[in-house]
């Protein structure tokens, strides 16, 4: 009799599991709503580019890497006190946004928890270097520019390595 409720129990809890095509569809959706809150992050980091309050600090340098040119990274010249205001303030927007990326890479996938590990300890401390130096005018904008730029390629690069 024993034996026989054992074998009901266990049964019966079997049936309380999640099929394999049950777990791949909640897999799926949690995957789907990843990339959906991805993507309207990386929107919402895109439009800071053309948010009049930050015309100083994009008139200097550029949205994304495809937007760079000659003239941004050979300038010479140094960061002023309205473009001080203005990189200060999409800092501040942007590191916001960059949190909650992190916090949504970490929450994923394998992969996109190693993409969050390597912008949090090595991306994120290096623009914000960067941005430091070019405030206190350590730097030029182009330097600014050129750093920016490599800071980029090292996270494409890890990208592409992370999701081979």
């Amino acid at each position: 009799m024993r034996l026989l409720i054992l074998c009901l129990v266990c049964l019966l809890s079997s049936c309380m599991l999640p099929t394999r095509q049950e777990t791949l569809n909640v897999e799926q959706a949690q995957t789907q709503a990843t990339r959906e809150k991805l993507t309207r992050l990386s929107n919402q980091i895109k439009a800071l580019c053309s948010a009049p309050e930050y015309a100083a600090y994009f008139a200097k340098t550029f949205c994304t890497p495809a937007d760079a040119n000659i003239a941004m990274m050979s300038d010479k010249s140094k960061i002023n006190n309205t473009e001080k205001l203005a990189l200060n303030a999409w800092a501040q927007a942007y590191d916001n946004l960059a949190t909650e990326m992190s916090e949504v890479l970490h929450a994923g996938s394998a992969q996109n928890k190693q993409m969050a590990l390597y912008t949090d300890s090595v991306a994120i401390p290096a623009a914000q270097k960067i941005r430091r130096e070019l405030y206190e005018g350590k730097i030029t904008w182009g330097q600014f520019n050129l750093s920016r730029k490599e800071i980029f390629d090292g996270i494409l690069a890890e990208t592409r390595r992370v999701h081979k």
